[in-house]
């Protein structure tokens, strides 16, 4: 989930690089096609979207593992502790 989050974003940025950069000359944004402000729109809802989903997945993987040489939270101690006592 992690990857295809990380993998959303890069398109979607990709998308907006290419509606941006790839139009005719003389072309503003005024008069872009609907299919392309259809694109725009949607590469811009999907990084608005998965930014926080992706950080918040991530630091919960981070937070899953004990770290001892820099301290860990109180939800991995407790993972660590209930995986390793049974």
């Amino acid at each position: 989930m992690l990857v295809s989050g990380i993998g959303s974003m890069g398109t979607a940025i990709n998308i907006i690089a290419t509606v941006l950069c790839m139009r005719c000359p003389g072309m503003t944004l005024g008069k872009m096609p609907l299919f392309a402000w259809l694109n725009l729109t949607m590469a811009g809802l999907v990084i608005l979207s998965m930014s926080p989903l992706t950080a918040a997945q991530l630091m919960l993987l981070v937070d899953r593992y004990p770290r001892p040489s820099i301290g860990s939270s109180a939800v991995a101690t407790s993972w660590w502790l209930t995986s390793t006592t049974s």
